[in-house]
């Protein structure tokens, strides 16, 4: 309102030239009045600098807070302890061993498989577990148990489609077998074939490496052995298979028990290479002895 009075009185009593120069200076005044006004309601957000310091804190807190059970289970992985079953390696043998190593009580040990294992033998796969130290003999069992059979139920499943432990208790079995007579990964599933052509013949399967059962596990078989053990281990004399497995297996084992080699293989004999030599007749597996002799 103002504004527009000076307005009026320079049109009425001044030049034009004054005109212009008070023109000039009432807009200047007018943009300093705007301005001043302006700045009188702003104020500068002096927060955003404190809210991103706050939240880089809690990114921090929260970075830290995440990487603390992390640390924690890394800390909590080296205090553990590498166990082995070797394929082939009876459970009586090396539950001795896992007992002197984790110092606990072997015989509590071995009961407490007997009781809580579905087989008799191979019930643990044979693996690397990773156990804490002095751990509990009944809950290891648990443990290693709990944990061989979802690797058995995998690979049944893969093979069947279904997990049948009566099915599953003869492939161990032939499995076991396999694992003890086999030289090699390779030669599984030809040991595979012989097996089942000589079951298919109903011929006894008369392997050395059924004998190593249990505590015979790393004991050489003699004629002696042969002709004294009465067990169905006793494949020299039993005919069939075994009531049960011999030792641990492998996965190598069990896939060659699954899915043994089409063969009409009937013996085997180990060369001087440490190796097996194959053959179909009696004949040709004489020939094989001789070469050694």
């Amino acid at each position: 309102m103002q504004i527009t009075e000076e307005l009026q009185h320079i049109f009425q009593s001044r030049s034009w030239l004054s005109w212009v120069v008070s023109a000039i200076l009432i807009v200047m005044v007018s943009i300093t009045y705007y301005y001043v006004r302006v700045s009188k309601h702003t104020k500068p957000n002096t927060n955003i600098d404190q809210n991103i310091s706050v939240q880089q804190e809690e990114a921090v807190e929260k970075h830290e807070n995440t990487s603390k059970p992390e640390k924690k289970e890394r800390q909590n992985t080296k205090d553990l302890i590498k166990i082995t079953l070797i394929p082939g390696e009876t459970s009586e043998i090396f539950l001795e061993n896992v007992a002197k190593k984790l110092d606990i009580n072997a015989t509590k040990l071995w009961n407490s498989y007997q009781v809580l294992a579905k087989y008799p033998e191979a019930a643990i796969s044979a693996d690397t577990y990773l156990v804490p130290p002095k751990m509990n003999e009944k809950k290891l069992i648990k443990f290693l148990l709990a944990s061989s059979e979802r690797a058995y139920e995998k690979l049944a499943i893969e093979a069947y489609g279904i997990y049948d432990r009566t099915q599953w208790l003869r492939i161990l079995t032939i499995a076991s077998i396999i694992q003890k007579e086999a030289a090699n990964n390779q030669e599984m599933p030809f040991i595979a074939s012989v097996i089942f052509n000589r079951l298919k013949k109903h011929m006894r399967l008369q392997m050395d490496g059924t004998l190593n059962y249990g505590k015979y596990s790393h004991i050489k078989v003699t004629p002696e052995r042969i002709k004294t053990d009465t067990t169905t281990f006793n494949t020299y004399k039993h005919r069939g298979l075994p009531l049960s497995p011999i030792g641990s297996v492998g996965k190598q084992a069990i896939k060659a028990a699954i899915s043994p080699a089409e063969t009409k293989y009937l013996y085997f004999m180990r060369n001087k290479d440490g190796v097996h030599d194959f053959t179909d007749t009696f004949k040709k597996h004489r020939k094989n002895i001789k070469k050694l002799q």
